[in-house]
């Protein structure tokens, strides 16, 4: 889901003077956009965001230079003079992501399982569920939540492979390539773990870390708050450890220790879009998973991000048998290990196929 507003970008195609994009986007007059909010379909209600709305979603609306997306923007946008983009290009700085008010209420541990059950079935629901299963908690949910909604389903995954580089480790598929897609994988972390398909919707567990508070950075500022760093609140058992060793060096005592703030810093950071004809469909990117998390007590919370608790009661809650498939530890050496180990002895009933890339 990339464009350029200016004279000239040799990564993407022309389609009028002045707009640059990849290729997917839709035209209708002097608007184009691209796609999919979890509200209404966009293809119909387009009148709506372009007079305020902004349902939830991974999509841009553009018009006459204006770009019009969700209250927590899906993209970095970067600008120079009157050139914008949302593709990392030199000399270009970074626009500051919108601001989102996170919830003071709180809520119990099994009434925030119960309400992300009920979120994540409704936005499964919506679309042709191919979901890429990585091995980790967040897909292996998605699946867990599929047969429990009896959504049908195709599980794609790659084979177990030993990590030597985040591609290869994630096994992305690529069907073509393009000095787009070599830029993007070059670029933006998650792109290296993203598939290209011809024309094909993936749905994923991107913006899992994020949006259910375990990434390295919010587990972080949660330990700075009780004097601690990441690594000292995460035992070699939990599921985290692994990722948070990995950026051990760079973790430190923050001056700015509000969680709830960094949250909201780390909600537009993922790199994962739209690419040509691929939508990558994160059911998951719903700013009411994020109300929920933190509505739990601090403490809980900080146990939720070191352990993904939160996912594995979703799991047992709905699919328990579903749990033996996800990977120990996050970043295992030998990612979807169990999955291959363990899948002939669990029985899927709404998976139509598994295709092994």
């Amino acid at each position: 889901m990339f464009f350029y507003l200016g004279n000239d970008c040799n990564l993407l195609n022309k389609h009028r003077e002045h707009l640059f994009t990849d290729l997917g986007w839709k035209q209708h007059g002097d608007i184009y956009y691209k796609g999919y909010c979890l509200d209404y379909n966009i293809d119909s209600n387009i009148d709506k965001i372009l007079g305020g709305d902004k349902p939830q979603g991974i999509y841009c609306v553009i018009q006459n230079n204006n770009i019009f997306n969700s209250d927590i923007r899906p993209f970095p946008l970067y600008r120079k003079g009157d050139e914008l983009t949302n593709l990392k290009l030199k000399n270009f700085v970074e626009i500051e992501h919108n601001k989102y008010q996170l919830p003071t209420t709180q809520k119990s541990f099994d009434n925030v399982v119960k309400e992300i059950i009920e979120i994540l079935v409704e936005n499964l629901s919506k679309v042709e569920l191919n979901i890429w299963c990585s091995g980790g908690i967040d897909s292996t949910m998605l699946i867990a939540l599929a047969e429990y909604a009896k959504l049908p389903y195709t599980i794609h995954i790659a084979k177990p492979r030993i990590f030597r580089d985040i591609k290869h480790y994630e096994g992305a598929v690529e069907e073509y390539t393009s000095p787009l897609i070599e830029f993007c994988r070059k670029n933006y972390w998650a792109y290296a773990f993203l598939s290209n398909f011809n024309n094909k919707v993936i749905t994923t567990g991107f913006y899992g870390d994020e949006y259910f508070c375990r990434s390295v950075w919010q587990i972080n500022i949660l330990a700075n708050r009780i004097g601690k760093l990441g690594p000292d609140v995460v035992k070699e058992t939990d599921y985290a450890y692994n990722q948070v060793n990995r950026f051990k060096a760079t973790l430190m005592l923050a001056d700015i220790t509000d969680a709830k703030r960094a949250t909201l810093d780390t909600l537009g950071s993922s790199h994962v879009w739209h690419i040509d004809n691929t939508t990558t469909f994160c059911p998951i990117m719903d700013k009411r998973i994020v109300d929920c998390m933190w509505s739990l007590d601090e403490n809980l919370l900080l146990d939720c991000a070191v352990n993904a608790t939160v996912q594995k009661e979703i799991i047992k809650s709905t699919a328990p048998d579903v749990l033996s498939l996800v990977d120990k530890q996050k970043n295992t050496l030998l990612g979807r290990r169990n999955f291959f180990n363990n899948i002939e002895k669990v029985k899927l009933h709404s998976c139509t196929t598994i295709v092994v890339h």
